[in-house]
């Protein structure tokens, strides 16, 4: 594996394309792979990310504004 990840991985993958977040995965800004996802994924697999989205934090308010 002496290539570099995003050779391979480039762009945004829609994991679900009526998703409402978007995940940027990789070492830097500049060097990522991005994942547009449904917030309701990950916050059934993870406390943090349900809390996270939820009404007492900013990301979890912004997407209610957004619908």
């Amino acid at each position: 594996m002496g290539a570099s990840w995003t050779q391979d991985f480039a762009g945004t993958v829609d994991i679900d394309r009526t998703g409402d977040v978007l995940l940027l995965i990789g070492p830097s800004e500049e060097s990522h792979v991005s994942l547009l996802v449904s917030s309701k994924v990950p916050s059934l697999a993870s406390p943090v990310f349900e809390v996270m989205f939820g009404p007492h934090f900013k990301e979890g308010n912004a997407l209610r504004e957004d619908k």
